[in-house]
């Protein structure tokens, strides 16, 4: 982009609407933490948790002990936030540091959730491997990762900064965690009206917040940017870019 943003305060105020950080419906996540079988014992983390939604869920669910982890020192707010009243007291601790800062022995928790935040770990492959290595065996990873719908053209490719190996197909993604030495158990895609929800509400907070607060000097460079990101949705991303979540066993 042309013009100087805050990448972060773009993203926070890009997010404000959503439950969750990914085009995933709400039924649909569910579905896939009820497969996830913990106890009041476990313990489970969630990298790049945002707003801690997924987390909380199933951790108020099973009564497992979590740990969330997010960048972001607002989302981490928000999810402090969110938690009140659904999770017990100090059940779930949250951090905003990098996962490598994050002291944690080998095989010591009993889920792994990275939802959309494989940059992380650099790239799926790796947050496989990693995850993997933090995890018993025995216990869960949940990733949520794009991949290829239809092959990227070159000018969506050069709009993302990207290149075809960043992601591959769906079924690659499966792959990917049985070539980890884990065992793929469930996966789920999101479809075109989750796709257009998830942008929409994105797209929506970016306008409605630069309409109601022209005197904020980065509005011009939220505006460029917001304006470029739905042309490319609508031209390239809508039809080649996919999300699915995908749940492994470690054994």
């Amino acid at each position: 982009m042309s013009c100087k943003l805050d990448r972060q305060k773009f993203s926070t105020i890009a997010h404000r609407d959503h439950e969750f950080y990914n085009p995933t419906s709400a039924e649909k996540i569910d579905r896939v933490l009820s497969l996830i079988p913990l106890t009041t014992t476990d313990k489970v983390i969630d990298v790049g948790c945002g707003r801690g939604e997924m987390l909380i869920r199933l951790c108020g669910r099973t009564g497992a002990q979590g740990i969330g982890i997010d960048l972001n020192t607002t989302f981490i707010e928000q999810a402090q936030q969110n938690a009140v009243g659904r999770v017990t007291d100090n059940q779930i601790m949250w951090i905003s540091q990098p996962i490598a800062d994050v002291d944690m022995e080998p095989n010591s928790i009993n889920a792994a959730l990275c939802i959309g935040s494989t940059h992380a770990f650099e790239n799926y492959q790796t947050t496989l491997t990693k995850l993997s290595e933090r995890v018993r065996s025995g216990g869960y990873i949940l990733v949520g990762e794009g991949y290829w719908k239809t092959p990227p053209s070159q000018d969506y490719l050069d709009f993302l900064g990207a290149t075809l190996d960043d992601y591959g197909t769906h079924a690659d993604n499966i792959r990917a965690g049985a070539n980890a030495g884990l065992k793929p158990l469930y996966a789920v895609v999101s479809n075109d009206d989750e796709w257009d929800h998830y942008e929409g509400l994105y797209a929506r907070a970016i306008e409605l917040y630069t309409y109601a607060n022209p005197n904020d000097p980065d509005v011009l460079a939220m505006q460029e940017r917001i304006t470029k990101w739905r042309d490319a949705y609508l031209r390239w991303g809508r039809t080649t870019l996919g999300f699915g979540l995908y749940l492994f066993l470690r054994p």
